[in-house]
């Protein structure tokens, strides 16, 4: 009657997508893909199910490697502090913390500009 699933699966894909040009230029891209699919058994019957899948592009941005001391990276971009970031949340930019989520959660990423500088490749 109500047609609720009996049979349902779910599967996640987190690729990330790394394209160097030379040793000065790298792109990324980190989609997220969702599929998931579901029966109903109707009157002791198993009808087609039905399917879904859904594409997100949470982080995709650029890197220019201008030196080995200075990077410059612009585009959609998840930059958070680290680990650290679970016992103090102190970045201001993503206010996100790891406690009590889910492994399917997902922070989107920002419009950013960033620029890191290194003491160099070999510290």
């Amino acid at each position: 009657m109500l047609r609720l699933p009996q049979l349902a699966l779910t599967s996640e894909a987190r690729p990330s997508v790394e394209v160097h040009v030379g040793g000065w230029l790298t792109a990324v891209a980190r989609p997220r893909l969702v599929g998931g699919f579901a029966m109903a058994q109707v009157n002791g019957d198993w009808p087609e199910g039905e399917s879904a899948l859904a594409v997100t592009l949470p982080e995709l941005y650029g890197t220019w490697q201008a030196s080995d001391w200075f990077a410059l990276s612009w585009g959609l971009q998840n930059f958070q502090w680290g680990p650290g970031e679970l016992a103090s949340p102190s970045n201001h930019l993503f206010h996100e913390t790891g406690l009590l989520r889910d492994p399917l959660y997902l922070v989107q990423g920002r419009h950013l500009v960033r620029a890191n500088l290194s003491s160099g490749r070999e510290l």
